[in-house]
C-alpha cells in the first residue's frame, strides 16, 4: 500500500471539535474526492468528535491486491497503521466489510463463516473478496454481481407484476412501468373425431391460430404460459389502468 494512500484511507479529521461563526460555511470533499459544500447551523454545532473515517480507497486498494496471499497483503496494510493511533487501528475492523476471512471448504464449496449471519457459500453473499481456505490467497468473489442479480431477479418476477381480477382477467404492469387490464380467453382449438388403427372413435384436438394483443404491442415478449401464469390462454384485449382504478385495485 502507498504511504499516501494510507493517509487517505485512515487520516481523515474527525467531525466536530469546534465552534464556528453562525453563517461560515465548511469545505468538504465525499469519497471520491469531489468537493462538497455544507453549511453548519449554529443550533447543530458540538465539540464531540467522531470519527470520519474514508473506506473507499481501503475497497480499492483490496480489490487491487486479489490474486496475492492474504498475509502479504494484511502485513503491507499493518506497516502503515500506528498502534497508537485508535483511528488507524479502527481500520483494521472494517476489513471484514469487504472480505470474508474465516472461510472454509465444505463439499467442494469455499463457505464464509460469521457467527451472526451464519455460514454462507461465498458465492451467494455480499462479500466483495475473500480468503481461500487452502491457498490462502485473496480471491474475488466473481458470482457476487450475479449473486446481487438474482436477488433483484427473485424481487421482480412475472409474478409479482401480475394481479388476478377474476377466472380470465389479470392486471399486469409491463415494462412501460404502467399497469393494464388484460382479459384473457381459452386458445382456440378444432376438435375433431377420428379413429385410431383399432377403428375405435377418439377425439383430437388441433390448435388454430390466434394473435396475443399483448405480445403484438410489444409489451412484453415472455412465453405466454409464464406470463399469464397458466397454460392455454391468451389475451384479446389490453388497456391502460387510470390513476383511480389502481387506487381501487390497490395496485402500486
Amino acid at each position: 500500500m502507498r504511504k499516501d494512500m494510507s493517509k487517505v484511507i485512515v487520516e481523515r479529521p474527525r467531525l466536530g471539535g469546534g465552534v464556528r461563526r453562525k453563517g461560515r460555511t465548511e469545505a468538504l470533499t465525499d469519497d471520491e474526492g469531489e468537493a462538497l459544500r455544507q453549511r453548519v447551523p449554529k443550533k447543530k454545532q458540538t465539540r464531540t468528535k467522531s470519527l470520519n473515517e474514508n473506506l473507499a480507497p481501503l475497497r480499492r486498494y483490496l480489490e487491487s491486491q486479489a490474486g496475492r496471499p492474504w498475509n502479504k497483503v494484511r502485513s503491507d496494510i499493518s506497516k502503515h497503521l500506528r498502534p497508537t493511533s485508535t483511528v488507524q487501528q479502527h481500520v483494521i475492523d472494517h476489513i471484514g466489510d469487504f472480505v470474508a476471512l474465516n472461510t472454509a471448504m465444505v463439499d467442494g464449496k469455499v463457505i464464509a463463516r460469521d457467527d451472526i449471519r451464519g455460514n454462507t457459500q461465498v458465492e451467494d453473499s455480499w462479500y466483495r473478496l475473500y480468503v481461500h481456505p487452502k491457498s490462502g490467497l485473496l480471491l474475488k468473489n466473481e458470482a457476487r454481481k450475479t449473486f446481487r442479480r438474482r436477488r433483484m431477479e427473485a424481487i421482480d418476477t412475472p409474478a409479482s407484476r401480475r394481479r388476478a381480477l377474476g377466472p380470465l382477467r389479470q392486471a399486469h404492469r409491463f415494462g412501460d412501468g404502467a399497469w393494464w387490464d388484460v382479459v384473457l380467453e381459452r386458445q382456440p382449438e378444432r376438435k375433431e373425431t377420428v379413429r385410431d388403427w383399432r377403428g375405435v372413435p377418439v377425439t383430437r384436438r388441433t390448435p388454430l391460430p390466434f394473435e396475443d394483443v399483448v405480445v403484438a404491442r410489444g409489451l412484453s415478449d415472455m412465453e405466454l404460459k409464464q406470463l399469464y401464469g397458466r397454460a392455454g390462454v391468451y389475451a384479446v384485449s389490453a388497456r391502460r389502468l387510470t390513476r383511480a382504478e389502481r387506487k381501487k385495485l390497490d395496485l402500486p
